[in-house]
């Protein structure tokens, strides 16, 4: 599952870390790809995440070679 009308994606690069802010901007929930840590349900990320209508989720990505 991917991104569709009405979510936003956005990934912020840091020097060691990766996050991905996921924004659902609809009245119905989505599911969206991520693996890492969700920090808003400090719950782990194992490959789907459902973000609710109206929901954010901040995903604190593993490092790979590109983070790492």
């Amino acid at each position: 599952p991917g991104a569709g009308r009405g979510v936003e994606i956005i990934r912020r690069r840091g020097a060691d870390r990766a996050y991905r802010f996921v924004i659902n901007t609809t009245d119905r929930p989505v599911e969206v790809d991520a693996v890492g840590d969700d920090l808003v349900t400090q719950s782990r990320a194992t490959g789907t995440i459902v973000v609710p209508a109206g929901g954010v989720r901040v995903i604190r990505e593993q490092p790979t070679e590109e983070t790492a």
